[in-house]
C-alpha cells in the first residue's frame, strides 16, 4: 500500500536537514532528478485518474441501469407475481419445486421484489433520470463494495459513507493499513507535496549535496508510488472488465424478462387472468437470476473484482446461454497474436499532450494532406484546408450547394469530396478550384475513399450503393450492392484490391474489386458509422451506435476488440500509421487511444461535450484530429520533436 511514503516524507525532512556542502554539480544533478522524478509521478497521477475516472463512469452508468431495470421490468414481473398468487394460480410451493428455491431465498427474492416496487414508485414521483442524478459516484460505489470497517457501504450514510468512499478508492482505512481518506482524495500529490518543496528550497538555498540526497530519495520515492499505481491501475482494470460484464448480463436477461413478462400478459389478457405455468416460472428463472446478478458484491475490500461476482456472471452466462465472449471491455476477446505488435513508442500520448483548436462549426469529416502540416475539414457546405503550424485556414471551397459529407485526399494530389446536394467531386489542386462532378440517379454523396494505387474514387450513396469511379475520366468502374440504408463511410485496403462500406443497415461490407463479389460482412448491432482498414491491411476497425467500437481480422471477419466507453455511441474510428493505437470518437466529446494488441486505454483527449464526428492521424502519426458540432481540435504529444 502507499502508506510508507508518508513516513518517508519525514526520512527525506531529516536527510537533509543534516547536509549542508553547496556545488554546482550537485544542484544541477538535483534539479535534473526532481524533474524527471515529478514528470514520473505526474505521468502516474495521469493514468491512475483516468483509470480511476472510468471506473466512476462505469459504476455509476451500471447503478442508472440496475435502477431502472428493478423500477420497470422487474417491478412488473413481481406485479404479475401478486396478480397470480391473488388468483391462487402459483404458490411458493411452486417456487420451491420449479425453481428448487427454499423458503429463505424465496423470501430473499421477494425483498427484491418489494425493493424494486418502491424504486418504480420513486420513479413516478420523479422520474428515473432524477431518481439516479443525486446518487452519483458515492452511491454507484456503495452499491458495489464494502467498507473497510466490514460495514456494507449501502448502510452508510453522511460524512460516514463519504469517508468510506474515499477509503475505498485510497486503498482502505489507515487503521486497517490502507491508504485511507487521504490517498482516496487527493491520490498522491499531497503525499509529494512536502519532499519536492523541500528539494526546490535546498537548491534555490545552493545546499548542493543536501539537494542532491533529497532528490535521490524523492526519486527512489516516486519509484515505489509509479510501481503501486501501476498495481492498483492493474486492480481497477478488472473492475472496469466485471462492471461491464454485469451490465452485459443484465442488459441480456432484463431484454428476456421483457419478452417473458409480456408474454404471461398477454395470457391474463387472452385467459380470464391466467397464465401458462410454464412461461410464468420461465420469466420467474429470469428474474430471480437478474436479482442475484444486480444484488452481488463487484468490488472487493482489496481493490479488485470480487470472485462472487465472477462466478455469478459465468454461471448467469452458461444458464441462459447468454453470448458474454463475445464482450471484450479493454482486451482481447480471442487470439491476441491476431492483432499488431508494432514496437514503437506510443507512451508520448500517455503523457502530455499539446491542443489546437480551431474554429469550424458542423464539421462532418477531417482528414490529412500528404503533407502532415495540411488539414482538409468538411462542414455545412464548404470544405476548408487548415494550416495547423498558422492555426488558419489556407483555402475555402464553396462549390457544393448542400452539407458535405465526406472529404479525402490521394497520394497523387487529388481532393474528392461528397455532399447532399447529390454530387461527389474532384479536384486536382488545392486550391479547391472547381471540379468534376460525380453523379448518380440524384442520390445523396455520403462518403468518397481514393484507392491508395490507381486512379480510382469509391463513393457512396444515401439509397445503399457504393460506387467506384476512375478519377480522371469519371467513368464508372464497379457498382457494390448489399447495403440497404445509406452508406455511411468507405475505404480501400492499402493494395487497393477491396473496398469495405459501413451503413445504417448495422452492417459492415467487404467486396473484391476484381469480382464485385462481396468477400466479408460484419456486424452491428445498431447504426455503423464509420469503418477504417489498418495500415498493413489485416484489421478493420468499425465505430457504432450499439455503443461499441470493433477491431476485426479483415481476413476472417474474427471479432478481436471490442472498445466503449460509458456506453456512448461511438461515431468514428482511426488506425495510427505506424503504431499499435487505434483511436475512438464518442458521442459525448471524448476521444480515446487503445494500445494493441491489449485494448489498454492510454489516453483520454478532450471533455465531455458536443459530439465529434469524425477522427483522423495525420500520415506521419504526430497529429490526431477530430472535427466536432462546434470545432476541430488537434493533438500532438508534447515530446514529439518537429522536423
Amino acid at each position: 500500500m502507499p502508506l510508507p511514503l508518508i513516513w518517508v516524507v519525514a526520512a527525506v525532512g531529516v536527510a537533509a536537514a543534516k547536509k549542508g556542502i553547496d556545488g554546482g554539480v550537485a544542484i544541477k544533478q538535483a534539479r535534473d532528478s526532481l524533474s524527471n522524478a515529478t514528470a514520473r509521478k505526474e505521468a502516474a497521477e495521469r493514468k491512475i485518474e483516468l483509470r480511476l475516472t472510468a471506473v466512476r463512469e462505469r459504476a455509476r452508468s451500471l447503478e442508472q441501469q440496475k435502477l431502472t431495470v428493478m423500477g420497470t421490468s422487474m417491478a412488473a414481473f413481481v406485479r404479475l407475481w401478486e396478480r397470480q398468487k391473488q388468483r391462487a394460480n402459483v404458490t411458493d410451493k411452486d417456487f420451491q419445486v420449479r425453481l428448487h428455491l427454499s423458503p429463505e431465498h424465496i423470501e430473499e427474492f421477494r425483498g427484491f421484489g418489494v425493493q424494486s416496487l418502491d424504486v418504480a414508485r420513486g420513479m413516478l414521483k420523479a422520474g428515473a433520470a432524477s431518481l439516479g442524478a443525486g446518487m452519483g459516484v458515492t452511491s454507484a460505489v456503495t452499491a458495489l463494495g464494502a467498507a473497510s470497517t466490514g460495514t456494507a457501504l449501502s448502510a452508510l450514510s453522511g460524512a460516514a459513507a463519504n469517508s468510506a468512499l474515499l477509503a475505498w478508492l485510497g486503498g482502505g482505512t489507515l487503521a486497517s493499513g490502507g491508504g485511507g481518506v487521504a490517498l482516496g482524495t487527493i491520490v498522491a500529490g499531497g503525499l509529494f507535496a512536502a519532499p519536492a518543496a523541500l528539494v526546490g528550497s535546498l537548491i534555490l538555498a545552493k545546499k548542493g549535496e543536501e539537494a542532491r540526497t533529497a532528490a535521490v530519495e524523492y526519486a527512489a520515492n516516486v519509484d515505489v508510488y509509479c510501481a503501486e499505481v501501476t498495481t492498483k491501475i492493474a486492480h481497477l482494470r478488472g473492475i472496469e472488465r466485471r462492471l461491464e460484464e454485469v451490465a452485459f448480463v443484465v442488459h441480456a436477461l432484463e431484454e428476456r424478462l421483457v419478452r417473458a413478462v409480456v408474454g404471461c400478459e398477454e395470457d391474463e389478457a387472452r385467459s380470464g387472468g391466467k397464465v401458462d405455468l410454464v412461461r410464468f416460472f420461465s420469466a420467474a428463472q429470469l428474474a430471480r437470476t437478474l436479482s442475484q446478478v444486480m444484488s452481488v458484491p463487484i468490488i472487493a475490500e482489496d481493490l479488485q473484482a470480487t470472485s462472487a461476482s465472477a462466478q455469478l456472471v459465468a454461471e448467469s452466462s452458461a444458464q441462459h446461454a447468454l453470448p458474454l465472449e463475445s464482450l471484450a471491455v479493454g482486451g482481447l476477446v480471442e487470439e491476441a497474436s491476431d492483432v499488431p505488435t508494432t514496437t514503437s513508442d506510443v507512451w508520448a500520448w500517455a503523457d502530455e499532450v499539446l491542443e489546437l483548436t480551431l474554429p469550424q462549426q458542423g464539421t462532418t469529416s477531417v482528414v490529412f494532406g500528404e503533407q502532415p502540416d495540411a488539414l482538409i475539414t468538411a462542414s455545412d457546405r464548404s470544405c476548408v484546408v487548415w494550416s495547423i503550424e498558422e492555426a488558419r485556414p489556407l483555402h475555402e471551397s464553396k462549390e457544393h450547394t448542400g452539407t458535405v459529407n465526406s472529404v479525402a485526399v490521394s497520394r497523387a494530389g487529388w481532393f474528392a469530396s461528397a455532399s447532399d446536394d447529390r454530387t461527389a467531386r474532384v479536384w486536382n489542386d488545392a486550391n479547391w478550384k472547381a471540379g468534376r462532378r460525380l453523379l448518380w440517379n440524384e442520390r445523396y454523396a455520403k462518403a468518397v475513399a481514393f484507392s491508395p494505387v490507381a486512379s480510382h474514387l469509391a463513393v457512396g450513396y444515401g439509397d445503399g450503393l457504393v460506387k467506384v469511379y476512375d478519377v480522371e475520366s469519371g467513368d464508372e468502374r464497379h457498382t457494390l450492392t448489399g447495403h440497404t440504408m445509406q452508406v455511411t463511410a468507405v475505404a480501400f485496403d492499402p493494395l487497393g484490391r477491396h473496398v469495405v462500406s459501413s451503413s445504417w443497415d448495422h452492417s459492415v461490407r467487404v467486396h473484391s474489386l476484381d469480382s464485385g463479389a462481396l468477400t466479408l460482412e460484419l456486424k452491428h448491432y445498431n447504426f455503423v458509422h464509420d469503418v477504417r482498414w489498418s495500415a498493413d491491411g489485416r484489421y478493420l476497425a468499425t465505430a457504432s451506435e450499439d455503443r461499441t467500437a470493433g477491431v476485426w481480422c479483415a481476413d476472417t471477419g474474427k471479432r478481436l476488440l471490442t472498445l466503449n466507453w460509458n456506453r456512448r455511441y461511438v461515431y468514428a474510428v482511426a488506425f495510427h500509421p505506424s503504431a499499435p493505437l487505434v483511436a475512438t470518437a464518442f458521442a459525448d466529446g471524448v476521444v480515446k487511444l487503445w494500445l494493441l494488441p491489449s485494448g489498454e486505454e492510454i489516453a483520454s483527449l478532450g471533455q465531455p461535450g458536443s459530439s465529434v464526428n469524425d477522427v483522423t492521424f495525420s500520415p506521419d502519426g504526430r497529429f490526431l484530429a477530430a472535427g466536432g458540432s462546434d470545432r476541430i481540435v488537434v493533438w500532438t504529444p508534447s515530446s514529439t520533436t518537429t522536423s
